[in-house]
């Protein structure tokens, strides 16, 4: 067996145990789930029938649900800030302690260390005995309230248990903040080497210790979910050790000495401008995919049940074109950085050649098995939506080759360092599909939707092309294809 299938075997295996219990946990059941809801059965009977979106519609039209709705939304929003913060603010006070670390760990982690029942007897016994002997005997009169009984205040008292049962979970996982990051930044450098193998070998290795440890603080520490919590951070900081100690033997001249750990402006600027692009980078994405969603909503339930299963076989089918943009980014980015722009020139064409020529495999493949692909998603008896789905997804499939060459444009731009094009590309791809649907669509039917979105791609794909060509003109060979003004290109030894 040759060395590159052993490596794969073991990473293989290294991955089995996770996706086996995720499989069978999480994957299966939640399929299983919604086939159910489609159905009439009443979690006895052996018998039942297909219903499809029957059981949704009542529950919509039920005012108590939307009564429900609001008061989870609700909670969400208070319990996410008030959770988050506080636990924030614990961990920042304890890790900048010198002394006692370990006592007030535990003194904020023993609320998960109790029951549910036990905290629930206490927290009732604090709210129908205490609060009210300090409202008569101490003079604290705002608490003499019905803080489980009235919906007034009883909101409050579900966020107070919560906040109290959920903190220390949370300022655990803030504490293991450091060690994501440095995981996260090792990974990230030892990529940019070359070796992309190294990072996943130590996280796999980080996965099977955090099942372990999982199943370990859950069933015999009966530690419950802050013991989940603990065993991931221990995971990720045993996944930052070996990536510490790796890179340390292998590449310690990477590391700044001390004159160089003083950043400059132009680099902060630079990461800030890196990471602000990228984030309206995916903002603008969510919204317009969020404009669109709500325009299909617009047409029915059949439209819009084909278009969410057509968007989920879609994002499925070209998942691997993703990856070869992300992994092209990183070779334009390695080349670029050691000045070898003859090794981007031949980089890009071949990772545009292998990119389109896969995506036009992927479209043939999904418009031959269209109808069998819906299928995992609809009952066999729901032809209209099947249809409907099929020629969404023929139209979409036709054109992989669009989005398979934006993803290079995304990732090409990104590695030289001009992400702010990567936005325009996106407001381009975007803005026309939702402008060209909300302007035709209500007059010319849904199926405008769908060729905005290829109509989307390929503009997008121009505009990517025209900025990529006018950024070699006027640069020298050597150096066009790096699409940089001269004074970032790496100084030669002549």
């Amino acid at each position: 067996m040759s060395k590159s299938k052993r490596t794969n075997l073991t990473l293989l295996l290294f991955c089995a145990p996770a996706l086996i219990v995720y499989l069978v946990f999480k994957l299966i059941p939640a399929i299983s789930g919604i086939g159910y809801a489609m159905t009439d059965w009443n979690g006895l009977s052996k018998d039942f029938d297909f219903v499809f979106l029957d059981n949704f519609i009542e529950v919509f039209s039920d005012k108590y649900f939307w009564q429900s709705v609001w008061f989870t939304f609700k909670y969400v929003a208070v319990m996410v800030v008030v959770a988050n913060v506080v636990a924030l603010l614990l961990a920042v006070a304890i890790e900048s302690r010198r002394h006692g670390k370990g006592i007030y760990r535990t003194i904020y982690y023993m609320p998960n260390m109790i029951s549910m029942v036990i905290g629930g007897y206490m927290w009732m016994f604090i709210f129908t005995q205490v609060l009210y002997y300090m409202a008569d005997n101490w003079g604290f009169t705002f608490l003499d309230h019905s803080w489980i009984g009235d919906p007034r205040y009883s909101f409050f008292a579900i966020i107070i248990v919560a906040s109290w049962a959920t903190v220390g979970y949370l300022m655990i996982i803030y504490i293991g903040l450091p060690a994501a990051f440095i995981s996260n930044f090792l990974s990230a450098m030892l990529r940019s080497t070359g070796e992309s193998r190294v990072p996943v070998i130590y996280f796999a290795i980080s996965v099977v210790l955090n099942i372990f440890l999982d199943l370990f603080y859950v069933l015999v520490l009966e530690q419950g979910v802050s013991g989940a919590a603990v065993a991931t951070v221990i995971s990720q900081y045993a996944a930052a050790v070996l990536l510490l100690l790796h890179s340390l033997i292998r590449y310690r001249n990477l590391y700044p000495s001390a004159g160089e750990l003083r950043p400059s402006s132009r680099d902060i600027s630079d990461v800030f401008s890196y990471s602000f692009l990228t984030c309206m980078q995916q903002s603008v994405m969510n919204f317009g995919i969020l404009m669109i969603q709500g325009l299909v909503n617009s047409f029915g339930v059949a439209v819009m049940a084909a278009f969410a299963a057509g968007v989920k076989i879609d994002s499925f089918a070209y998942l691997p074109v993703q990856d070869f943009a992300n992994a092209y980014s990183v070779f334009v980015s390695q080349n670029r950085g050691a000045g070898k722009p003859d090794r981007v020139r031949k980089g890009t064409r071949s990772a545009l050649l292998v990119t389109v020529c896969f995506s036009l495999v992927l479209s043939v493949l999904v418009n031959v098995f269209a109808a069998p692909l819906f299928s995992l998603f609809m009952d066999s008896g729901e032809s209209a939506i099947i249809e409907i789905g099929k020629g969404y997804l023929r139209l979409e499939a036709s054109f992989y080759f669009g989005i398979a060459v934006l993803f290079l444009l995304y990732g090409h731009f990104r590695a030289v360092g001009r992400p702010a094009v990567s936005l325009v590309l996106t407001v381009i791809s975007l803005g026309l599909r939702v402008l060209l649907s909300y302007l035709l669509a209500p007059e010319l039917g849904y199926e405008i939707i769908w060729i905005s979105i290829a109509v989307g791609w390929i503009c997008a794909d121009i505009t990517g092309y025209v900025i990529y060509r006018k950024g070699k003109k006027g640069v020298p060979d050597e150096e066009n294809n790096l699409c940089l003004p001269r004074q970032h290109m790496p100084l030669s030894n002549g």
